[in-house]
């Protein structure tokens, strides 16, 4: 096999990153063309216990499956609650019964890297996952805050960073753009 088709048909970890918007956006946008391409994928979403926009959109494509753990209040940075512990573990689960699905070629783990900087998961469980020989051929992880340790396991690395945001000028969240 060449060394580029060698390199398309290696699993493949993408790693989203950056005080900017649209990580999650980004995310959910490979998913839906994976999916609408023919592939399967599987979103779990970590430290978001709320039913957002995304989810009721996504939620409808055949092949894509969303799961949300975590709980809708904010996890306290170096000092998590046992529920914000256990809803982390029960998506690390979920992400570890997923990575090992061979009908799933796209994994996302959405929020993850921020779940591992505040204490709710240890980054070396992350990399098992990450290092499973089998199941999706790509991974995505977002997130403010990956580790030094994710991101050099990292395929493709991309900083979202804020430039200007409408929200400096006094402007809120709109509908359709921000939610």
């Amino acid at each position: 096999m060449s060394m580029i088709n060698e390199f398309y048909h290696r699993k493949q970890i993408i790693v989203v990153e950056g005080s900017g918007k649209g990580k999650t956006t980004f995310a959910m946008g490979i998913a839906a063309r994976n999916t609408f391409i023919g592939g399967n994928s599987v979103i779990v979403q970590f430290m978001k216990g709320y039913p957002y926009s995304e989810t009721g959109s996504l939620e409808r494509i055949p092949n894509l499956e969303i799961k949300q753990t975590g709980t809708p209040y904010f996890v306290k940075k170096g000092s998590p609650s046992a529920i914000d512990l256990d809803e982390a573990e029960r998506g690390l689960q979920i992400a570890r019964e997923s990575s090992k699905r061979t009908e799933v070629n796209l994994l996302v783990l959405d929020e993850i890297n921020v779940a591992v900087t505040y204490g709710l998961l240890q980054e070396e469980k992350v990399k098992g996952i990450l290092s499973y020989p089998y199941g999706p051929d790509k991974i995505l992880l977002t997130g403010r805050y990956p580790t030094a340790g994710i991101v050099e396991m990292a395929d493709v690395h991309i900083v979202m960073q804020e430039v200007s945001h409408p929200f400096h000028s006094g402007v809120m969240a709109r509908k359709g753009i921000d939610y």
